[in-house]
């Protein structure tokens, strides 16, 4: 079966802090949903490492999560269910309900920036040489 790869990476300024790349449990039946579930994925990392900052810092720190997927963000942020989501299971909802409760912002964030695809995707010379000088502060 073919299953999408779901892939994050965290910076805290320019220092790469925790990432992973890891195939996806379940088979998407469209992209949007393989994007979905990634985000969701994230999510609960995002708000883990948020946690664990303002308990070291003992403050709160403002965390943006960036998607280069519009189809997720519109997903994410339209409670109303379409032709396009309607076959999204619920429990990857979790995004939403986070937004919801305001324990973090979601941002489109360009697709060429996007660090992750050096796990997710193949990638040319150039982008990978690219997200990889970005990544490690090489710039």
């Amino acid at each position: 079966m073919r299953r999408s790869f779901s892939g994050y990476i965290f910076q805290l300024g320019n220092a790469t802090i925790p990432w992973r790349c890891q195939k996806q449990q379940s088979v998407a039946t469209s992209s949007c949903e393989a994007e979905y579930l990634t985000l969701a994925i994230t999510t609960k990392h995002h708000l883990r490492l948020k946690r664990g900052t303002q308990e070291l810092l003992k403050k709160d720190i403002p965390m943006a999560l960036f998607c280069d997927s519009n189809t997720a963000i519109d997903v994410a942020y339209n409670p109303q269910f379409n032709d396009r989501s309607k076959h999204i299971d619920v429990a990857s909802h979790f995004t939403r309900e986070q937004m919801d409760e305001e324990n973090m912002s979601l941002m489109n964030g360009p697709s060429e920036e996007n660090l992750s695809d050096i796990y997710t995707q193949g990638t040319t010379r150039y982008v990978n040489d690219h997200l990889c000088s970005k990544m490690f502060g090489s710039q």
